[in-house]
């Protein structure tokens, strides 16, 4: 059913003693994150894609796997991954360096396979997330937005002073989407 508990292979072969180094500690920070939050071992598997860059340099490419297709759990991979970063920046502050990213890959079970909602149902969610974005502060603004608050303006009078980089105080257009608004 699942692969062995974190089985790190490398692609190409950095020095073998830091190279064994971080991947120790990627599987002790996978196996931490499991822990802590309960999820059982098995579900999920990892794997390194090590290389060096021309200037000597490591890069690890880290990719998480889902071994075993459970709905609920899918639900909390970008929170659990982000856990995962937590704790390994926790642990190595320069990690940012040395890992190149972290993947996903699923391995999908026809057992649990739930059908995909309607185009409809995708459209409320972004309206959702949109809506929360900006109650929280975020502030997302595609091409049309930005050149509606431009729009009374002429940048190129605009005097910058990079220094304060608040936005100007004036009254603008609530950005925020409406549940029923479309934006692409």
């Amino acid at each position: 059913m699942a692969k062995k508990f974190f089985p790190f292979r490398d692609s190409v072969m950095p020095s073998e003693s830091e190279l064994d180094l971080k991947r120790e500690l990627l599987r002790v920070v996978l196996a931490r994150t499991l822990n802590k939050n309960g999820v059982p071992p098995p579900w999920v598997g990892g794997e390194i894609n090590a290389m060096n860059l021309p200037t000597g340099e490591l890069r690890i490419e880290v990719r998480l796997s889902v071994q075993v297709d459970e709905p609920r759990f899918l639900t909390y991979l970008a929170s659990f991954q982000a856990d995962f970063e937590r704790r390994l920046l926790a642990i190595a502050p320069d990690a940012k360096q040395w890992v190149s990213g972290i993947t996903w890959s699923l391995t999908p079970d026809p057992l649990f396979e739930v059908p995909l909602p309607t185009p409809e149902y995708w459209e409320h969610v972004i309206a959702d997330r949109q809506l929360t974005a900006h109650e929280k502060g975020a502030v997302v603004w595609d091409r049309d937005a930005m050149s509606r608050h431009f729009l009374d303006t002429k940048p190129g009078d605009l005097v910058v002073d990079f220094d304060d980089s608040a936005p100007p105080k004036r009254e603008i257009e609530d950005l925020a989407p409406s549940a029923h608004r479309r934006f692409r």
